[in-house]
């Protein structure tokens, strides 16, 4: 495994939706050819005010429950082996979660996924990365993929680190993020990202908290990935978008 990863295994009893057929779409305009560009032709629907990552962060902020799931992961981070929560959030805003855990000094959970959630979150302990794992995204997709989220547009990732950082992903861009998810798992290309996050992005466990969620971002953004990431403090009452500007800067990213 990886250098902190969530292993999820898509138990398929729903068939993932279909993919719309685009028409013909100018050239890439990315540096790469391992992400195809979103279908031209299908409009992005964006997100309702519900919907909106932003939106839908601020609740996040203010949810008791998940804020002690988040607590208590951070308090076991100095732990040898990863901990997280699959969980659901009821109508009346507590959470229901199901505890996993991975193996002593061995990076990484598997879980075998047979529901829909509204969302998984996940710890790094010491020597592991300070931002999500390629293969935690690669987690993210297959659960899109075989539809085990209970509202993508809704749906969070979570990671909490040993290196002190605290990061969420939503999908922000629904259908790049479908052709991104389908490309990785339908086309297999999970190897050739492996490569682009590791080799080129250079996202690894010896560099500091501030070049890994900068190279991160960059890799979000350039690989047309429709993932928007979120920062959180201490506490976990406050989650800012962020994002690489045109001065190769990390700024705030407002929806």
């Amino acid at each position: 495994m990886e250098e902190g990863m969530v292993e999820v295994v898509v138990a398929e009893d729903n068939p993932p939706s279909p993919t719309p057929t685009p028409t013909t779409c100018p050239a890439n305009d990315g540096w790469y050819n391992i992400i195809p560009p979103p279908p031209c032709d299908v409009p992005n629907p964006g997100n309702s005010d519900d919907d909106n990552p932003c939106e839908q962060a601020d609740k996040l902020e203010k949810n008791t429950g998940l804020k002690d799931k988040f607590t208590a992961l951070k308090n076991k981070t100095n732990q040898n082996k990863e901990y997280g929560y699959m969980y659901k959030i009821n109508s009346d805003i507590t959470v229901n979660a199901i505890e996993i855990e991975g193996e002593a000094n061995a990076a990484g959970i598997d879980v075998t996924i047979t529901e829909k959630f509204d969302g998984f979150i996940h710890s790094h302990y010491t020597g592991l990365l300070s931002v999500f794992s390629r293969d935690d995204i690669y987690a993210m997709a297959k659960m899109y993929i075989g539809d085990k989220m209970i509202d993508p547009s809704t749906f969070t990732a979570g990671v909490v680190t040993a290196s002190g950082t605290q990061y969420i992903l939503k999908i922000d861009d629904i259908v790049k993020f479908k052709a991104y998810a389908e490309n990785m798992v339908n086309n297999n290309a999970i190897e050739d990202l492996s490569d682009l996050y590791d080799k080129f992005y250079k996202i690894t466990p010896k560099n500091s908290k501030e070049q890994n969620e900068k190279a991160f971002l960059q890799y979000l953004q350039q690989t047309k990935s429709g993932l928007r990431l979120f920062k959180g403090n201490d506490n976990f009452n406050d989650w800012q978008p962020k994002k690489v500007d045109a001065n190769n800067n990390v700024v705030d990213n407002p929806c």
